[in-house]
């Protein structure tokens, strides 16, 4: 059974990884966090 499409909004990230390349920290202190989020909308 084929699955279903993506949903494929616009201005919406899909996927947000939690790990760098080779699995490096992306996030070390919550204000990294702050400012992806912030850069994102």
């Amino acid at each position: 059974m084929a699955r279903f499409p993506r949903l494929n909004l616009p201005n919406i990230s899909q996927h947000i990884v939690q790990h760098g390349n080779n699995r490096q920290v992306t996030f070390v202190e919550a204000d990294d966090y702050v400012v992806y989020i912030e850069s994102d909308s």
